[in-house]
């Protein structure tokens, strides 16, 4: 590349000031390319103004690429100076001409093609663009953007008094880097070249990248255990299965040797009248990935699963035993969007999701904390909404329950008068000095576990008493082992009781084989598809094996994932990799350390190449084929251009700005974009209730009565306490002429919105018309009936 003569020829060092001046001149060129790109996308139609908001966050961006490049080039100048004189200045101008070069191949891709280039953009940007063409726009490129650079840095010449004020000029470099951590990134308003950047060296500091040629790595034929059929004495049809995911359940509170054994006596006797898994994993070290790897058994990516990004295809034991004729529900106390379940659940095309707005006014909500919030509802309320509310048919269930009492911060019913007995309980038993300051340390959350464990004994006493409990096959489990407990090894964090309950168990056993909540999901399908001829699909992407309940155990791979979903630990064919440990798994999960270098190298490679899968088959969506998927997801994320759009006028991470912003839209006249943007919060926060109110309501402004109908009755089974949702569906039964359906709603307003005077005038109005709109048929049909009487008498 040739040098851009930029200043006079001289015999004496460059200084701070010159390079000051170029670092001017290029963050300018910047500021130029971001308006370059803002015209482009204006001019396509994608933006709808040319200055906004989204143009000064490129700005604030540009300022810091600024920032960290110049900060970390400053060395280079000082040092290449002080060996020869124009050295240092030379090679600035190389490094922020390349660097500009960069930047506006990179722009003009995103401008064509709303995609941000990352690691291997030459080989994508010459997939659209030939060699040619792109030589052609390098040479544009450079010779805008030499006279840009040039121009601005002569222009500089004349604030040298401003940038001589600038000391000391590495301090500030760093500011302006630093203020750029804090700001809302999105693709739109990135400098392409820091992503670039950054791309390239995750890869390169990651462990390992995948290769393979097979699209679809996980994506293979399955053939499970069937050792869980001879244990039970199945129905004539599939029974109804029951899962209930304690939060926090560790082996500290289940077995002879556990150590906290007498807090939780309901649970602790299940392990003897139970097909029991001593040795079962969690694969999770909290709470929020306990639902994917239960119901799914996925990997979790570069991240957490519910924290992902995109939300890739995938099979699921709800999606697969709805499409078997299974009702599926998730029951929760909580609030399902503060774990990320709530798209999860949807997408799973759950029939029913239960969460904190589900319960009506019969239920006691648990008592504000200091932030005047509430966790949600009790276990004891979750269980009692469970029996009065759930409907016997023909149909089997699936209902999949997670409790709230035992997660921190540990609010539960009668909160002092258990803590009394948990103190009670230490003073009469025989622990040791080191047991007691643990159980005192952890008064609460032993506490709140035996609140849990006393609620889940009148759960299933109650439910036993109903009829449907002789063909329900309960399974109860622990999300993940509570990270309060220490552990006796690095392998026991992960361990968890794991119990298959009820009438359906032939006599209890206990297990000792390894197995993982990962073997759930197709262990259950397995099974029920031997024994029912369900319809399974012949390939799939489990990353467990199914419940292998003989001897000998089959060689199993388990991932372990940390807090931040990140895959360091791993179980594999009896060998426990433990970061850069390695250990034989001996009988009780009991560890012996291995020093062989050759077999540590090898579970390591292993390790990277699991990590490595899973990383491209949750970011690229290729855990199945779309073509497997059981069902489509009823909101479609917006597509590239769209997404410039928005990105362009939803500039935070607060979605209920986002539904403003569709809202105003739509009060405006502008309904077509209104809907694009519901459906992009939809396809991020499946559970923000005014967004699908206003998206039904926009779909019956269209004419769309049917769609508007769907959605709203939907909202109305999923919020029954939340009286917009009815407000929507009947202005929708009105406008469509369809006030018959009234008649369903009301019971429903009657039990959940007794006295609400808004519901009460638009209920009158309905079934006046109803009634008139009756009378009307009526009279048609008594006209019609005498003029065909008359007719008859006139012929005779």
């Amino acid at each position: 590349m040739k040098v851009i003569k930029l200043h006079t020829t001289r015999e004496s060092k460059y200084t701070l000031r010159d390079y000051t001046r170029l670092v001017f001149a290029f963050f300018g060129s910047l500021v130029l390319i971001a308006f370059y790109q803002q015209f482009r996308l204006y001019a396509d139609g994608v933006l709808d103004t040319l200055l906004n908001k989204n143009l000064l966050l490129l700005w604030l961006h540009h300022c810091g690429f600024t920032a960290i490049l110049s900060l970390f080039l400053v060395f280079i100048f000082k040092g290449l100076e002080s060996k020869k004189a124009g050295w240092g200045f030379k090679f600035s101008v190389l490094v922020f001409m390349g660097v500009l070069l960069l930047e506006v191949l990179l722009t003009e891709y995103y401008t064509e093609h709303y995609e941000i280039l990352g690691k291997g953009f030459l080989e994508r940007y010459l997939y659209f663009e030939n060699t040619g063409s792109f030589l052609i726009q390098a040479c544009i490129g450079l010779l805008i953007l030499g006279t840009a650079f040039r121009t601005l840095y002569k222009v500089t010449d004349k604030l040298y008094t401003v940038i001589g004020k600038m000391y000391p000029f590495t301090i500030i470099l760093f500011t302006l880097f630093l203020a750029t951590l804090f700001s809302d990134k999105k693709e739109v308003n990135l400098n392409k070249t820091q992503y670039l950047f950054t791309d390239y060296f995750n890869e390169l500091t990651g462990s390992r990248v995948y290769r393979g040629e097979d699209p679809y790595p996980l994506w293979k034929p399955w053939k499970p255990s069937s050792s869980l059929l001879s244990r039970l004495d199945w129905p004539e049809t599939p029974p109804n299965i029951v899962l209930l995911s304690i939060e926090g359940l560790s082996n500290d509170f289940v077995g002879e040797k556990a150590a906290l054994r007498i807090f939780t006596p309901f649970l602790d006797s299940l392990s003897r009248q139970s097909l029991y898994l001593e040795n079962h994993l969690s694969n999770i070290k909290e709470s929020a990935n306990s639902l994917p790897v239960i119901s799914a058994s996925l990997p979790m990516g570069e991240a957490n699963f519910t924290k992902l990004r995109n939300s890739p295809n995938r099979l699921s034991l709800f999606a697969i035993l709805k499409k078997n004729g299974y009702r599926t529900a998730f029951q929760f106390g909580g609030n399902l969007s503060l774990k990320g379940w709530g798209k999860f659940l949807f997408e799973e095309r759950v029939d029913e999701i239960i969460d904190r707005k589900s319960f009506g006014n019969d239920f006691d909500v648990l008592p504000e904390d200091a932030a005047v919030s509430s966790l949600g509802y009790p276990d004891t309320e979750l269980y009692n909404r469970y029996l009065d509310n759930r409907i016997t048919t023909g149909e089997p269930r699936f209902d999949y329950f997670h409790n709230l009492s035992s997660s921190f911060p540990y609010h539960f019913p009668n909160k002092e008068t258990i803590l009394k007995e948990v103190r009670q309980m230490l003073e009469k038993n025989d622990f040791d000095s080191k047991k007691r300051r643990f159980i005192r340390r952890n008064q609460e959350l032993i506490a709140s576990m035996r609140y849990a464990d006393r609620s889940l004994k009148d759960f299933i006493s109650a439910f036993s008493k109903r009829p449907e409990y002789q063909n329900t096959l309960l399974i109860i489990t622990g999300s993940h082992h509570s990270n309060e407990f220490p552990a006796s090894n690095t392998l026991e964090e992960y361990r968890v009781p794991f119990f298959f309950f009820g009438p359906l168990l032939k006599k209890p056993e206990i297990i000792e084989n390894i197995s993982s909540h990962m073997d759930i999901a197709p262990g259950l399908l397995g099974n029920l598809g031997e024994q029912y001829g369900l319809e399974l699909p012949e390939k799939a992407s489990w990353l467990g094996q199914g419940f292998e309940l003989d001897t000998p155990e089959r060689p199993k791979m388990i991932p372990l994932y940390r807090f931040d979903g990140s895959l360091r630990d791993m179980v594999n064919d009896g060998i426990f990799l433990n970061g850069n440990r390695i250990y034989k798994v001996e009988e009780g999960l009991k560890l012996t350390r291995q020093a062989s270098g050759s077999l540590k190298d090898s579970i390591k490679d292993i390790v990277k190449d699991f990590r490595a899968i899973g990383s491209y088959v949750t970011a690229s969506d290729k855990i199945i084929p779309a073509s497997a998927v059981p069902f489509e997801k009823i909101f479609i994320k917006p597509d590239k251009k769209q997404m410039v759009w928005i990105q362009s006028v939803f500039n935070s991470r607060d979605f209920d700005d986002a539904y403003t912003i569709a809202r105003e839209l739509a009060l405006d006249g502008d309904r077509e974009k209104a809907l694009l943007m519901c459906n992009y919060i939809l396809t991020e926060v499946p559970g923000h209730v005014d967004t699908e109110i206003l998206m039904g309501r926009i779909n019956a402004w269209n004419g769309q009565y049917d769609e508007a109908i769907a959605i709203l009755e939907q909202v109305v089974q999923k919020y029954p306490v939340y009286d917009d949702c009815y407000s929507a569906l009947l202005d929708v039964y009105f406008w469509s002429d369809q006030n018959g359906r009234v008649l369903y709603l009301k019971p429903l307003i009657d039990k959940h919105m007794p006295g609400n005077s808004r519901l009460k005038a638009k209920m009158k109005l309905a079934m006046e018309h109803l009634a008139k709109q009756q009378a009307s048929e009526a009279s048609a049909g008594s006209k019609k009936e005498s003029q065909e009487l008359i007719a008859k008498t006139t012929e005779r």
